[in-house]
């Protein structure tokens, strides 16, 4: 183990709003409640901030939290070894009082320390271990959780799209953003939008692009890329197709 950080988080001492950005988990991140309120989602999800309770993030998870929260935290890297106990640990774990009086001992105590300093950080990871060893015993605990609602599931995606239209999407990539099947993501995506999400990134792609060439900062070739055309042909037939006649501009050789 390598611990990264630790310490102490309140989503009103870092956010305006009470919802923190969507991310990719790099590390493993282990939070501890000492208050009831919000939720994060994570991997399509939600899991309530609950007193006494433990989250567990993974390396490649999404998540982000929503609502006012309150926690004890250590990140740290694991090594292949103790990377396949940890994968056996549920996101969530449930103490029971007793259990949780000891982690909210262990977690305020790591949260205090100053890991650049030597003596702290091997009393650091002492500590950790142990909160380690407690969770791989209670890991048969259920977790609670519930489904993320279709409405999230599609804004998620919707989002995606709206953020990542110059990279090359696939419905697979949007299946895995929303977690939702290709083929009902498809069908809620253009039930709730009135289009498909192929649909849905052209019309953005063309938005774009327009926008981009009225600036005349870039070349036609140069915005195709920018906004995600495979070409220059590729882009006018699009802005052809979704924009109606295409502009003089864009057929000129």
């Amino acid at each position: 183990m390598k611990i990264v950080e630790c310490g102490s988080f309140a989503t009103k001492d870092y956010y305006h709003t009470e919802m923190t950005p969507k991310r990719i988990v790099s590390r493993y991140e282990l939070e501890f409640y000492d208050m009831t309120g919000g939720e994060s989602y994570i991997d399509g999800v939600f899991y309530r901030h609950t007193n006494m309770h433990i989250l567990l993030s993974k390396p490649g998870m999404m998540r982000f939290s929503v609502g006012s929260m309150r926690c004890y935290y250590f990140h740290f890297l694991a090594d292949d070894r103790l990377a396949a106990v940890l994968d056996e640990l549920p996101v969530m774990t449930v103490p029971n009082e007793e259990d949780g009086a000891l982690f909210a001992v262990d977690f305020s105590d790591i949260a205090a320390m100053d890991i650049s300093k030597a003596t702290e950080t091997l009393a650091a990871h002492s500590i950790g271990y142990r909160i380690l060893e407690r969770l791989y015993r209670l890991r048969t605990v259920p977790e609670e959780k519930e489904k993320l609602p279709d409405s999230d599931a599609i804004l998620l995606a919707k989002e995606y799209i709206e953020e990542h239209y110059g990279e090359k999407l696939t419905l697979d990539k949007l299946s895995a953003v929303s977690y939702l099947s290709k083929n009902y993501l498809r069908e809620r995506f253009t039930a709730c939008l009135g289009v498909s999400p192929a649909e849905y990134l052209a019309h953005i792609r063309v938005a774009k692009v327009l926008a981009l060439l009225k600036t005349h900062t870039v070349t036609q070739k140069e915005a195709a890329y920018l906004c995600g055309f495979s070409g220059q042909s590729h882009m006018i037939a699009t802005v052809k197709k979704y924009r109606g006649d295409t502009p003089r501009h864009l057929i000129e050789k």
